[in-house]
């Protein structure tokens, strides 16, 4: 039998390679860590997000209320069930 990955290896195969984007922010929305998944999805490398507002992806009428519900989110106050 071959070599087993531990959670963590396997977690990071499963970032890196799934066809779901993925990203993860910080505390204050800026992206920590973005999958090329997520880069395709958006049309960015991810050094042109890593560092940056989460919502440089999206129109700037819902900057606010994405921020808000991100902060909620942080806060513990909201559940995020969409994509």
């Amino acid at each position: 039998m071959g070599e087993s990955l531990n959670p963590q290896e396997l977690g990071g195969l499963v970032f890196e390679h799934t066809d779901v984007g993925i990203c993860i922010t910080d505390a204050g929305g800026l992206f920590v860590q973005v999958n090329p998944a997520y880069c395709r999805l958006y049309g960015y490398e991810a050094h042109e997000l890593i560092g940056h507002p989460f919502t440089i992806v999206v129109p700037p009428e819902q900057h606010e209320a994405l921020q808000k519900l991100h902060d909620d989110f942080i806060a513990g106050q909201a559940e995020l069930d969409t994509e």
